[in-house]
């Protein structure tokens, strides 16, 4: 008798841990993991690091196409499995998955193990890109658009190379702008 009381009792505490645990996952949902970008040449990463009170998390980030990131963003957020798949394993051309130092793309975190993540991405080729990431317990994906990688001038005829017809020509259009705006201004190292 004294057996089946534990076992219950254990029962209500781990029912109530979960039911903690999913209320407190849920109150992270706006996302309070921060994310900061780094160019250096023609290597781009992007570390992710919890805030306080922060469960865990777990996040991925790729370069794309100006074109293509509202696709992906819109792939992360619905959660399209085997979309995000295909992409993070570098099945499409337009896409470039940044991965931790131990080649997965997808970097945990944990507050007291790894409460920060760097993903990496070298030998990109020089162009204007897009940074789309994306966090399990974010409400959405984010795009940080108009990233120059590589020289800039080789990084903006490569955008207007790759731009050059259909929606692509129009996204590459919309960068532009941003492009030789950074350029006269000496904004890009």
């Amino acid at each position: 008798m004294f057996s089946r009381f534990r076992t219950r009792v254990a029962a209500v505490a781990a029912t109530s841990a979960l039911a903690l645990g999913a209320s407190a996952l849920g109150a992270g949902a706006a996302n309070a993991v921060s994310n900061n970008h780094v160019v250096n040449g023609n290597s781009v990463s992007v570390t992710f690091a919890l805030e306080d009170g922060d469960i865990a998390d777990t996040c991925v980030a790729a370069l794309v196409t100006t074109a293509k990131a509202p696709t992906l963003a819109e792939q992360f957020t619905s959660m399209n499995l085997p979309a995000i798949l295909d992409v993070l394993g570098g099945n499409d051309p337009d896409v470039t998955p940044l991965k931790t130092n131990s080649g997965s793309p997808a970097a945990g975190l944990a507050p007291i193990f790894t409460p920060s993540r760097t993903v990496t991405a070298k030998d990109v080729p020089s162009n204007v890109y897009s940074i789309v990431s994306y966090c399990l317990l974010d409400s959405g994906a984010r795009i940080e658009p108009a990233v120059i990688v590589g020289n800039p001038v080789e990084a903006g005829l490569g955008s207007i190379q790759s731009g050059s017809s259909g929606e692509n020509l129009a996204a590459a259009s919309a960068s532009l702008p941003t492009l030789l705006g950074l350029l006269a201004s000496g904004g890009v190292s």
